[in-house]
């Protein structure tokens, strides 16, 4: 007699038992198949002929399954362009630049390995390392620093040769390098930023204020100022929930510049996420440049796939426009006495000291080395705990 993994047994005669019988044999039939298909045509009996023959819609799900199972092993795969090929194509980008009026950048987390934030789907990334069962220990956000290629996209719009930059990732390294917010869309969220959801008023804080949020579970355990009874919430949005209005995210200014945009950059991104916004493709005829070294969903209508690295790409394209087109582009060092949350951020009362157990963004580099030796080991509620 069958039984249902509770434990409670079924009865021979019921509808429900047909139907488990059924599928077991089914599973047992496509097992069968699959050791067949598995050996050369010629060794195979009479009976085994006959069964491929017969069930033609199981051996055609076998092989389609076997297509994507290959596939993905190719997209995973991590492509580089040689030098000679790097220069030609950079040089393409670069001149690209240059003859665009409307150009605006989309980001993914591939801008951001550098700075040792892990991606997602690459050789390292979050969504691989899970698979194989291993953990990845996240850095202190407030200790990274936004690398080369985040300060160049800051020189690129500060000097209107990027109208818009369109980020996914919720690093807060944009914001840090310095871009100004009305030029940026952190369509996901930031790390550094909660807000009441009854006043909508914003905090932006020196730490990470995912520490205790996860998948729609976003109330950071802090409260507003304005609103004594209403606890912030953090501005993550995870993968599975609805996408919000205002700021941090700015869909309106991207949407607007995407409409005008004569030329879209994608730099480190699957493009997998935003392939479901609608208004960020438009219908309107836009040159695509991908910069990425594994495959992404947009590869076939780009105008040109560069497999390289984000800052070994921006390196060399910012070398080209200065020395092929006469710009003066000057890329500086990120200083973290120059860091714009400084400015912005909202410190802690002496009541919410408790609320939080992350690094602060701190400019005395004695703290800062403390912090590093101590590093917190808390995981981030915007990368990890939605994926439990």
């Amino acid at each position: 007699m069958l039984k249902t993994r509770s434990g409670r047994c079924i009865k021979p005669s019921s509808d429900y038992y047909e139907t488990i019988s059924t599928k077991k044999q089914q599973k047992r039939l496509v097992v069968k198949i699959k050791k067949i298909l598995k050996t050369p045509e010629s060794v195979r009996s009479e009976d085994e002929k006959e069964l491929i023959i017969n069930f033609q819609d199981i051996v055609n799900n076998i092989n389609l399954t076997e297509i994507k199972r290959i596939n993905a092993q190719l997209h995973q795969k991590i492509v580089i362009d040689d030098e000679e090929t790097l220069k030609i194509k950079c040089l393409e980008l670069a001149n690209a630049i240059k003859n665009s009026k409307k150009c605006v950048i989309y980001t993914g987390a591939g801008i951001s390995t550098s700075a040792s934030i892990p991606d997602y789907r690459g050789p390292n990334g979050l969504w691989t390392m899970l698979k194989k069962g291993v953990k990845i220990k996240m850095p202190e956000f407030s200790l990274v620093k936004p690398t080369y290629s985040h300060m160049a996209l800051l020189e690129l719009v500060n000097t209107n040769i990027v109208s818009h930059i369109v980020s996914q990732n919720c690093d807060g390294l944009h914001l840090r390098s310095g871009i100004d917010r009305s030029k940026l869309s952190e369509l996901h969220g930031n790390c550094f930023i909660e807000f009441c959801t009854q006043c909508s008023s914003e905090y932006v804080r020196l730490f990470d204020v995912t520490e205790n949020t996860s998948f729609r579970k976003h109330l950071t355990g802090r409260f507003c100022k304005s609103c004594p009874d209403s606890q912030l919430k953090d501005s993550i949005i995870h993968f599975g929930e609805k996408l919000r209005d205002g700021m941090p995210y700015n869909w309106e200014s991207a949407s607007n510049n995407v409409k005008e945009a004569d030329l879209i950059i994608c730099f480190g991104s699957s493009l997998k996420v935003l392939k479901h916004y609608s208004c960020l493709w438009p219908k309107k005829k836009t040159d695509l440049y991908i910069v990425n070294i594994q495959w992404t969903l947009k590869d076939k209508v780009a105008k040109l796939k560069i497999n390289g690295y984000c800052d070994q790409v921006l390196k060399m394209v910012v070398g080209y426009l200065n020395e092929k087109f006469e710009k003066t582009l000057k890329v500086a060092n990120y200083e973290i006495s120059n860091d714009p949350l400084f400015k912005i951020a909202t410190t802690l009362e002496e009541n919410e000291y408790n609320t939080t157990n992350k690094s602060l963004l701190t400019q005395d580099p004695v703290q800062k080395e403390d912090q590093t030796e101590n590093e917190v080991q808390g995981s981030s509620g915007w990368f990890t705990k939605c994926f439990k």
